[in-house]
């Protein structure tokens, strides 16, 4: 029996399988988390270039087409970089952990910060030093003596589900902000109505890209352990369907399921939200 990946409690009970992955959930903080055992190889296989398009037909192991669409993700980084400005209102320096081709690295750099992207996918670090000519590091680790105080800022966009110890990841960044710095990110939230509505079929259950499905309560239990204070919670998901192997939507749900998804219509995107996703903003304790 594994241990839960948030509280370290032996105390799990398995609920389901999904993709031939065992999923369990934490009986004392009710975290959810792939609980078979994942190999080095095939975590790295995981995020090939593959992963980044992957096509329509086998969507849900990855993005169709992530590079096609990147110009209206940074749109939506830039929602995210104003999201933070008021706690930050000068631009310092900023750390991207698990920053895909650097998109968002490439927008704080825009505005004014001296940004840095990391990340595990060797494809994408090629990509975003190569021909987007951003500063990213290629690596798997978290070693606390990686960065030392160097960051005021550190976010994680949809990267904390991702992670085998994010226990590990979350302590290790606090010693690489400064004092009084800030972590912001977003992971998915399990105790959503979107996420209760679709169940067994829930879009983000998704391993072995996905392994870890937070509640609001699990990641604040997280966030605090590992010496954050958290100053802002608040729910950004859209959950229109449970899993498109099912069924196709529409061109026009489509489109709208597209749009708030990927952030770029915020009112709409919280007229429809289920709660499926969650953002938070916490400062270095």
């Amino acid at each position: 029996m594994s241990l839960c990946t948030v509280c370290q409690s032996e105390s799990t009970k398995w609920i389901f399988a999904s993709r031939g992955y065992d999923i369990s959930r934490c009986q004392r903080c009710g975290h959810v988390y792939v609980s078979s055992s994942l190999s080095a190889g095939e975590l790295r296989a995981a995020y090939s270039d593959a992963y980044f398009h992957t096509g329509k037909e086998a969507a849900l192991t990855g993005y169709q087409d992530y590079l096609g669409d990147a110009l209206k993700r940074m749109a939506g980084f830039r929602q995210r970089l104003e999201h933070i400005r008021p706690h930050l209102p000068k631009p310092g320096r900023l750390l991207d952990y698990g920053c895909a081709v650097g998109l968002f690295v490439k927008v704080a750099i825009d505005s004014g910060w001296d940004a840095t992207g990391y990340e595990r996918s060797e494809w994408a670090v090629r990509y975003g030093k190569e021909t987007l000519g951003l500063p990213i590091i290629q690596g798997e680790g978290h070693e606390p003596s990686l960065f030392e105080r160097e960051f005021d800022v550190v976010t994680m966009w949809d990267v904390l589900e991702h992670l085998e110890r994010p226990r590990e990841v979350l302590s290790s960044i606090a010693l690489w902000l400064k004092p009084g710095g800030l972590l912001a990110l977003n992971t998915v939230n399990c105790s959503s109505l979107g996420a209760r509505l679709a169940g067994e079929h829930w879009r983000h259950l998704a391993p072995p890209h996905h392994l870890q499905y937070f509640s609001r309560a699990s990641l604040t239990r997280l966030i605090e352990d590992c010496g954050f204070k958290p100053i802002s919670v608040r729910s950004t998901g859209v959950m229109i369907r449970a899993d498109h192997r099912k069924t196709e939507l529409s061109r026009s749900a489509a489109i709208v399921e597209s749009l708030c998804t990927h952030w770029r219509t915020t009112r709409l995107a919280t007229w429809l939200n289920l709660r499926d996703e969650v953002e938070m903003l916490a400062l270095r304790s």
